[in-house]
C-alpha cells in the first residue's frame, strides 16, 4: 500500500467538475492518483458544495458587481 504524499484541498478536488478543467492540474491528478488523500473538512465541503463565498457573499452581490464581491456579514439565528 502506498502512503499518501499529497493532501488535496477543495479547489483541486473540484477541478475535474469545472466546464474546462486546468489540464496541468488534471495531469498531476492522473499521475499521482494513488498518492493523494483528502482531509475530512475538504470531504465535507465537497459533499455539501460549500465555498467560503457562500458563507459571506450573496448571489445578488456576485450579479451586481461581476467579479467584485461586497462583503456581507453572516446572519445571526
Amino acid at each position: 500500500m502506498v502512503k499518501p504524499r499529497y493532501l488535496l484541498d477543495t479547489n483541486i478536488l473540484s477541478e475535474p467538475l469545472r466546464p474546462q478543467p486546468d489540464s496541468s492540474v488534471m495531469k498531476q491528478l492522473e499521475r499521482h492518483y494513488h498518492e493523494v488523500a483528502t482531509a475530512n473538512v475538504a470531504d465535507f465541503e465537497h459533499f455539501l458544495d460549500i465555498t467560503v463565498e457562500n458563507w459571506f457573499f450573496s448571489e445578488s452581490d456576485q450579479e451586481d458587481n461581476g467579479d467584485t464581491f461586497s462583503k456581507q456579514e453572516p446572519s445571526e439565528k
